[in-house]
């Protein structure tokens, strides 16, 4: 159960003037990244993903990515937001989850104005210290906005894993 009175959440801005190569990285917690200016390549197992500020990235924990940021204009722009386990699965079990998925070759999807509303809300309700159930709450309009099949995605923890 999360706390009642501290949320979870986190959102972490990056910012890069110069192109950044990151090696073997294996986030902790599902993750959604957000890119707002450059591009970010994204290498695991065979699969390799060019993705731009149109898209929105999901980050299961598990996996191990190898990523690369190319700033635009020189400036790299991104937004993580990161996702406490317990919190997706309560979401589940508020939502009927019925889609069925097996193994991904892509965690990539493209931003649409309910995501990004939603986004910026719970930005805004992190970075002003908001109640723990509102941010909760804002970070669950933000999984409606994904579709039950890539909340499922962000459960993924490796490549042989099923949800089925």
């Amino acid at each position: 159960m999360l706390a009642k009175d501290r949320t979870n959440l986190k959102i972490e801005e990056i910012r890069m003037h110069k192109h950044h190569e990151i090696h073997r990285v294996k986030p902790l917690m599902p993750a959604l990244c957000r890119i707002r200016q450059g591009k970010k390549i994204i290498n695991w197992e065979t699969h390799s993903l060019t993705v731009d500020n149109n898209q929105i990235i999901l980050f299961p924990c598990g996996y191990e990515f190898y990523i690369a940021n190319y700033p635009e204009a020189g400036l790299y722009l991104a937004e993580m937001l990161y996702y406490p386990i317990d919190l997706i699965e309560k979401f589940q079990n508020l939502y009927a989850i019925t889609d069925q998925i097996r193994n991904t070759t892509g965690f990539c999807l493209p931003q649409n104005p309910e995501l990004i509303y939603c986004w910026e809300q719970l930005k805004t309700s992190i970075s002003r210290g908001f109640s723990t159930q509102i941010q909760e709450h804002l970070a669950m309009g933000v999984l409606l906005s994904l579709g039950a099949h890539h909340v499922n995605c962000l459960l993924l923890s490796d490549s042989k894993q099923s949800l089925i």
